[in-house]
This record gives structure tokens, sequence and C-alpha cells, in this order.
């Protein structure tokens, strides 16, 4: 049975700085709807969508450089897909920790060759 949700977001393009090697490029950055509404909640808006996208890549080392016009758009997510997706990583996750954990053995295995 297929499932799916439709999500409510913003997508914005930014020119964002790398602080490390101070090189500019472009990236879009893609907000829920539901995010900017909790940010506004009980009368105050204790962020916006700028605050929300200066932090996000603050977070990770970036320094947002421009900003450009928002975009309304409507995701559909296949749910059936995405869990499909995630228990597929999660295998190969599984598998490289079993194969990863193995590998010392295989090492010293050769050494005594």
């Amino acid at each position: 049975m297929k499932t799916s949700t439709t999500i409510k977001a913003f997508a914005y393009p930014v020119v964002i700085k790398d602080h490390r090697t101070s090189e500019k490029f472009e990236d879009v950055i893609v907000l829920p709807k539901e995010w900017l509404q909790i940010c506004g909640s009980d009368g105050v808006n204790i962020c916006d969508d700028k605050h929300m996208i200066y932090r996000a890549y603050n977070v990770k080392g970036y320094e947002v450089v421009e900003i450009g016009k928002r975009r309304s758009v409507q995701l559909v997510v296949d749910l059936e897909e995405l869990y499909n997706k995630q228990a597929r990583m999660e295998q190969l996750q599984a598998f490289g920790r079993v194969h990863t954990d193995a590998r010392p053995d295989n090492q010293e295995a050769d050494a005594c060759d």
C-alpha cells in the first residue's frame, strides 16, 4: 500500500561562505512551514526565517552572505520508499560495523602468514 504525505515548505536560495576555506558558493535550504509557524506562536516572534537560516549555517561553520527570495513548495514524500531507504542504510551500516570489527582479526592473520 502506498502511503505519502505532503509537506508545505519554503525554499531559499542562499550564498554562503565556508569559514575554513573562505570559498563562497550557492546552496538551497528548505524549511517546513510548520517550523516557521512555531517560531511565531503565542504572538511572540522568537525567530523568523532569516534567523533560522543564519543559525542552520552558522552551526555548520558557514557564514550566510546573501538570502534570495523564498519560494513556496509542496513536497510529496512517499513514506514507504523513505522507510525502505532507511532500512537499507541501517543494514549497510550494520554490515559495515561487523565488517570493520572483523578487520583487525584479518590483519593479524595476514601478519602471521
